[in-house]
């Protein structure tokens, strides 16, 4: 929570104006500097602010109601979830460097062959299934 805190003070900051009067320059300005789905989710808490601001009478009204719904975020496609993370020799590469413990630190309390047996399982396994051609071999 304090991250995102941190992160609408930077916003706020970043506002080509702190005016009221101005809230259709400070809603173009957002949606055009900060991403759509974030911008959406600022202008939300914006207008939140705002409400409790006309409720407690320091303002007369909320400029920006109703602005955070007029944001409209592109429906995702079918080519945005086709995962396809690495090759068969990418996997494989990955899976021999973790085995012979290519990269693993001396000072490591485990080997990163420590792991290889959850790496290897579909259920745990960074590949989607559709991916995992691991044959099972004798002794392995």
């Amino acid at each position: 929570m304090r991250y995102m805190y941190g992160v609408y003070t930077g916003y706020v900051k970043r506002l080509p104006s702190h005016d009221l009067q101005q809230a259709a320059t400070i809603r173009d300005y957002v949606v055009k500097e900060i991403p759509l789905d974030s911008a959406k989710r600022f202008m939300t808490r914006l207008s939140a602010c705002c409400n409790w601001a006309v409720e407690s009478k320091l303002i007369e009204a909320n400029p920006f109601i109703g602005m955070a719904e007029a944001i409209k975020l592109p429906k995702a496609s079918s080519e945005d979830y086709d995962v396809d993370p690495f090759s068969v020799q990418e996997r494989d590469a990955i899976l021999e460097a973790i085995a012979s413990n290519r990269f693993c630190p001396k000072a490591s309390g485990f080997r990163h062959s420590y792991y290889l047996p959850l790496l290897k399982s579909p259920s745990l396994l960074w590949l989607t299934p559709q991916r995992i051609c691991f044959e099972p071999r004798i002794g392995s």
